[in-house]
């Protein structure tokens, strides 16, 4: 069934999990093991709701409910298989960027926000200077990706870029297949201006090529454009 995501803001249940970013139009596989997310992923089976990946200001904090960071990743579950043991195999599909206007008080073992879809702005660059933008942006990933994975380039080049990509979901797809921490990848999903966020996405590959080992690639896998 196609799923869309409604203008306005709306209560969508939250998946707190900073390792991963949820960019819009990725496929991101996830494994569903404890209970409250079990029953989180029925609800929205069984009532097609989305998700919101969210980030936890402080990782490191132990108590119930930590702050969350505004910016989420909403999706719609593309795939699921059901195994034993009350445990889900999905996939999530990225729609939009969303910012969390206020979490509702808990009415289920998972939590819960009212989530206003964002929306990117505008390129304001001329068209020879989005070209060039787009040439660095490439060029930065490349130089990561042949570190990462032996046919780095190649898989940038075919599997990656798309015929009519426009930079901000050029900058998503980018971010999300090369190894960036959870705090790099959140910069970036919380950037609605793609200049901007083609200007941070070419910091953090710089430092990436920094600190990379210079040993060889390390089998880096990458989520999959939808």
């Amino acid at each position: 069934m196609s799923c869309h995501y409604q203008p306005g803001p709306r209560v969508v249940p939250l998946f707190p999990l900073n390792p991963v970013t949820l960019f819009p139009h990725l496929l991101v596989p996830l494994h569903i093991f404890e209970p409250r997310y079990f029953e989180m992923v029925s609800c929205a089976l069984n009532s097609h709701e989305s998700i919101a990946m969210a980030h936890v200001v402080d990782p490191n904090a132990e108590i119930d409910d930590p702050p969350l960071r505004p910016i989420v990743g909403v999706g719609h579950i593309e795939r699921w298989i059901q195994i034993p043991g009350r445990r889900y195999h999905i996939v999530l599909r990225g729609m939009v960027r969303g910012q969390i206007v206020e979490e509702k008080p808990r009415a289920h073992p998972y939590r819960e926000a009212r989530i206003l879809r964002l929306h990117d702005g505008a390129v304001l660059l001329s068209a020879k200077a989005e070209r060039e933008l787009r040439v660095q942006v490439l060029d930065a990933a490349t130089a990561v990706l042949a570190r990462q994975l032996c046919d780095g380039e190649k898989i940038l080049r075919e599997h990656i870029i798309r015929p009519g990509m426009d930079l901000g979901m050029l900058c998503d797809q980018i971010a999300a297949t090369v190894s960036l921490d959870p705090d790099m990848r959140y910069e970036l999903l919380e950037e609605l201006d793609p200049v901007a966020r083609s200007e941070r996405l070419l910091a953090h590959l710089a430092h990436r090529t920094q600190v990379m080992k210079t040993d060889g690639p390390c089998g880096h896998l990458f989520p999959r454009l939808n």
